[in-house]
């Protein structure tokens, strides 16, 4: 999950833990996102802000936020905060990607430089929007209780065009049998090739939700946390893109020249008069559909027990928890690709949008499809095409993983003057089960069967630890550390 998803205006801090008192889940350390709370004075805050930014004809983003704090009853135990965010970013990206390489050519010389680039155009439309908040009552000056939510959904939606110039065969004499592009001369690199165009459609959207309750008491000069957590989050993928054949496609027969007196705009220019911006000349060569969907579901929970101490002038606390971690993981692909069984110019589809002012002037971007236009011919004329559901993409990423981890620490924390000492060992217990699938492919590389496959493991770990922690000045800290962690896949 991106932290795309999540509004920074429902965050007031994020803590980082590498010590012993990590969450169960954590490899090297855990992040908490900590939402805001209510203070002792109200609160309130508004935002709203827009902007414009001058590319691609023009694009407009805006902002809008509000939170309320305050704290309730004769000696202000009850604490209420609760925020709302929304922002909408159009953005547009012009985007250029040569593909750099070393290239031999035919008379054994070699050519470093591209030779074959992405031309592309982006257009997002990200609408984001969450709500969050607490409810905390204060039982003592030390010990409270909370409630906490947060809830965001991200809209990551665009479109992407790309148009992709390149050069298959480098031509190093025009009597070379690869000259299929008729080059009569040859003066620097120069080749045959084609040029192709796809539409992507972008449709993922991301969703998060946490509610978390805890509690905290002081019994004489011991510490007690306690807090229970559940969370829930969902992404889907959805990016369909439409191919299309342009010149040369078949039998490449356009004749580029590479020219890179300016490296960082590498240009392609066509030597033998072929117009690759006329939409006429493309055709619709495949359709791919995707609804590829992840859902997680965690439920953490964990108790610590701190208690302080001195010996002599050294003050020092020590430690005991306990945390336990139940999450269950899903994903499901559904993957289909078609393909036209005629021909299905791009000037069937043309969109209205063009940008006269491509990377700041340096290149011409073509025409532009509609993918809406394409979906809908689709539906209504099936039997033009043929394909169906990819097999070999699909079930390979399906998925059903849950895994629990039981983990214990002891951790002692003292000081002598400068010097900061943690010493602790953690032990962790797991348990984990997965179904997915095996694919077998026949000798043609394509599907032929599929059957689940699960597993299941379990296996305790012990991790000791030792943090020591050098003042030097207010300013200067030096830090050493062992550990010892677990990556799980």
């Amino acid at each position: 999950m991106k932290l795309d998803v999540i509004p920074s205006d429902l965050v007031e801090s994020i803590e980082v833990s590498k010590t012993l008192n990590q969450d169960a889940d954590a490899v090297g350390g855990s992040v908490n996102l900590v939402t805001k709370s209510a203070a002792d004075q109200p609160y309130l805050s508004v935002l709203g802000m827009g902007g414009y930014t001058p590319i691609a004809g023009g694009r407009r983003l805006d902002q809008f936020a509000g939170t309320f704090g305050n704290r309730f009853g004769a000696e202000k135990r009850f604490g209420l905060m609760i925020g709302a965010s929304y922002d909408f970013n159009a953005r547009g990206i012009d985007d250029i990607e040569p593909t750099p390489s070393a290239n031999t050519l035919p008379n054994g010389n070699v050519f470093l430089g591209p030779s074959t680039a992405d031309l592309r155009q982006y257009l997002y439309n990200r609408t984001r929007y969450g709500v969050g908040g607490g409810l905390d009552y204060k039982l003592g000056d030390m010990s409270s209780i909370y409630l906490r939510g947060l809830f965001s959904r991200f809209h990551d939606f665009g479109q992407d065009w790309i148009y992709s110039p390149g050069i298959n065969n480098f031509i190093s004499d025009p009597a070379d049998p690869n000259n299929t592009c008729g080059i009569t001369s040859v003066n620097g690199p120069v080749g045959c090739g084609n040029v192709g165009f796809t539409d992507v459609f972008r449709k993922p959207v991301q969703q998060i939700v946490s509610v978390q309750g805890g509690a905290r008491h002081t019994i004489g000069t011991t510490l007690v946390n306690y807090q229970l957590a559940l969370s829930q989050s969902n992404a889907t993928g959805v990016y369909p893109r439409a191919s299309f054949d342009g010149p040369g496609s078949s039998d490449n027969s356009v004749a580029f020249g590479v020219d890179t007196t300016h490296p960082f705009t590498p240009q392609f220019p066509v030597l033998n008069g072929v117009n690759l911006y006329d939409p006429t000349a493309y055709a619709l060569s495949r359709l791919s559909f995707q609804d590829d969907r992840t859902f997680e579901r965690d439920v953490v929970g964990d108790i610590a027990v701190n208690r302080p101490y001195s010996v002599g002038s050294h003050y020092g606390s020590f430690e005991v928890g306990f945390k336990g971690w139940d999450a269950n993981k899903t994903q499901s692909f559904n993957e289909q690709s078609f393909n036209p069984t005629g021909t299905l110019p791009m000037s069937l589809f043309l969109n209205s949008f063009v940008n006269h002012d491509y990377y700041f002037g340096h290149y011409t971007f073509g025409p532009t499809t509609d993918y809406n236009k394409i979906l809908a011919y689709f539906n209504a004329h099936p039997n033009e095409f043929t394909g169906g559901f990819n097999a070999v993409n699909s079930f390979p990423n399906d998925f059903d993983a849950s895994e629990r981890i039981y983990a214990g620490y002891v951790m002692n924390t003292i000081g002598f003057g400068r010097l900061r000492l943690q010493t602790g060992v953690r032990i962790e217990a797991t348990k984990d089960s997965l179904l997915g699938n095996v694919v077998v492919l026949d000798s043609n590389g394509d599907f032929s069967s599929t059957s689940p496959f699960p597993a299941k493991n379990s296996y305790t770990n012990v991790f000791p630890s030792v943090q020591a922690q050098f003042r030097l000045n207010s300013d200067t800290v030096l830090r050493a550390t062992y550990g010892m962690g677990i990556a799980r896949p």
